[in-house]
């Protein structure tokens, strides 16, 4: 082979060679700055959904607290309704008996009837 031949396969094997170095850098500073972009995108999306969620949780306490509340209350209503059943249910009783009582003190005065 003429060494001139060689020189100059070597100078176009080394031309192409960077070239193909610088194309593969521009790449990389290009995916750098894509990714870097990509990451600022998410960082936002994630800070959006952090606040997001905050909200949702204060929201979620107050549902808790009132959903508390409310079992305090039916607790409540539950014991008054019971006490309320028992003393009607007393009531009712003391009804009957003085009712009972009372036709057999009536039954007591008429006279028999032959």
């Amino acid at each position: 082979m003429d060494p001139r031949a060689g020189l100059e396969l070597h100078a176009i094997i080394s031309d192409r060679l960077d070239r193909a170095v610088e194309f593969i850098a521009l790449n990389f500073t290009e995916l750098r700055a894509e990714l870097t972009a990509q990451i600022s995108g998410l960082e936002a999306k994630i800070s959006g959904l952090e606040r997001t969620m905050e909200r949702n949780t204060e929201a979620l306490r107050l549902v808790q607290l009132g959903l508390a509340n409310l079992n305090r209350w039916a607790d409540a209503l539950d014991k008054e309704q019971a006490a309320f059943g028992q003393n009607y249910f007393k009531q009712q009783r003391a009804i009957e008996d003085r009712q009972r009582r009372m036709a057999a003190l009536e039954r007591q005065q008429q006279p028999p009837q032959h």
